[in-house]
């Protein structure tokens, strides 16, 4: 999806509760509660929000265990790890 953006410039939008995907592929994400946005901001910035539809959202074990993979994921891509076949 990712790819898709870059090489045509689209934007994309996507209705999901699926926060391994929001973390993974999102630039934006609005949140949307009580009838209105309550949110809007990248998946960091939301993170950091206080509205307490967000933080439930969050600060459950779905949403913890999401933001630790994407944590986890970021530092691999910053930092890969030298692979065996390619030492020389």
């Amino acid at each position: 999806m990712r790819n898709l953006h870059e090489l045509y410039q689209l934007t994309i939008v996507i209705i999901t509760h699926d926060l391994d995907f929001l973390w993974q592929v999102t630039d934006r994400v609005a949140v949307l509660g009580e009838g209105k946005v309550v949110g809007i901001g990248s998946m960091s910035e939301l993170a950091e929000m206080d509205h307490p539809i967000i933080r439930e959202y969050f600060d459950g074990p779905r949403g913890r265990a999401a933001q630790e993979q994407a944590q986890i994921q970021a530092d691999a891509e910053q930092h890969p790890k030298e692979q065996p076949w390619t030492r020389k």
